[in-house]
């Protein structure tokens, strides 16, 4: 059960930058790229980073 959710965490914080900019797109949002990296990509990033090394540190 846990590794189910740990799988689903896992592709749902890789790909929620690209659904949450495929709902603006449809939305009619313009974006810049820069702001896509910035707003979209780097928070999840972090949380995964912070996932790992939490993950690793309760000697997962």
């Amino acid at each position: 059960m846990l590794d189910i959710l740990v799988f689903v965490l896992f592709w749902g914080i890789i790909f929620w930058p690209f659904i949450s900019a495929f709902r603006s797109y449809i939305k009619g949002e313009e974006m810049d790229r820069s702001e896509f990296k910035l707003r979209y990509v780097l928070p999840p990033l972090l949380l995964l980073a912070l996932g790992l090394i939490l993950s690793r540190a309760w000697g997962g």
